[in-house]
């Protein structure tokens, strides 16, 4: 009650100027209170107008996303793009092995004239035959053609030799033939008859044609045509040729100090009516 009567005691002190200008401060507070609301509800209208432009977005944006393609098709084109890279290094790798054409190809190699080679190795063959063919009585029987004489023919003959082939040449056999022995009647055992040709006619030695037969014949070194002065290099005689008998279990030796080679089944007989026939060279 006191305040009350203190308040009235405020009212009735205020002049007539200071009660309007309270009443003036009093309608601004109510002014501003409206205000206050009016922007609450403009707050509330920019929040719906906000949630409507979102909505349009998220339907903007739904309609510019692409449709997924499906997998499997994704997948197809990766395999093929895959497969037609390995072709294409392939066709590249290809490409590399395959010589150059043109300027770029690499020379071909030269290779010895065919021709050439045959020559050289008809000249090589021909020389070691005609070796065997001039020295023949320093090599063994090997592969001689073998005559088709017949015991108790009388055949014509060309021997070749040399004139040291007197003492050089010897056979080796233990039976005789028509009293025809060699100088020894085995490997390396001498025989206890003569062993000089020239003085012994039925002294076996072995001899070669010249057309590479073989044959082991006794009385060459005794014709009058041996007993002259001999050529210095290999020569050949012509002879008559008296067929006896073939050797069995017999050797021959071309020269002292070389080995024996085989002599079993030559033709074995007598040589007369020797003549010197022609030097070779």
């Amino acid at each position: 009650m006191a305040k009350k009567s203190e308040e009235k005691d405020k009212d009735e002190d205020l002049s007539p100027e200071d009660e309007e200008a309270a009443d003036e401060d009093s309608s601004d507070g109510e002014d501003d209170g409206d205000g206050d609301e009016d922007e609450d509800d403009d707050g509330d209208g920019d929040e719906a107008d906000d949630e409507a432009d979102d909505e349009d977005d998220d339907e903007d944006d739904e309609d510019d996303e692409p449709e997924p393609s499906p997998e499997p098709k994704k997948a197809s084109k990766k395999t093929s793009k895959a497969a037609g890279a390995k072709s294409a290094g392939k066709k590249k790798a290809k490409a590399k092995r395959r010589p150059a054409r043109g300027r770029g190809r690499p020379a071909p190699r030269k290779k010895g004239s065919p021709t050439r080679n045959i020559i050289f190795f008809v000249l090589v063959v021909g020389g070691i035959a005609a070796a065997f063919a001039f020295l023949g009585n320093q090599s063994g029987g090997g592969g001689a053609p073998k005559p088709k004489w017949k015991t108790g023919e009388t055949v014509d003959v060309e021997l070749t030799l040399v004139h040291t082939d007197r003492q050089n040449l010897a056979c080796a056999m233990k039976d005789e033939l028509k009293g025809r022995h060699c100088a020894f009647e085995a490997q390396n055992k001498r025989s206890s008859k003569s062993g000089d040709p020239t003085k012994n006619d039925k002294l076996l030695q072995p001899y070669t044609t010249t057309n590479g037969m073989q044959l082991m014949a006794s009385g060459l070194w005794m014709q009058p045509s041996m007993v002259k002065d001999l050529p210095k290099s290999r020569f050949s005689v012509k002879c008559k040729f008296v067929v006896e008998g073939k050797s069995k279990a017999g050797y021959v030796r071309w020269k002292p100090g070389e080995g024996w080679h085989p002599g079993t089944g030559w033709f074995v007989g007598e040589l007369k009516d020797c003549s010197l026939a022609k030097a070779q060279k």
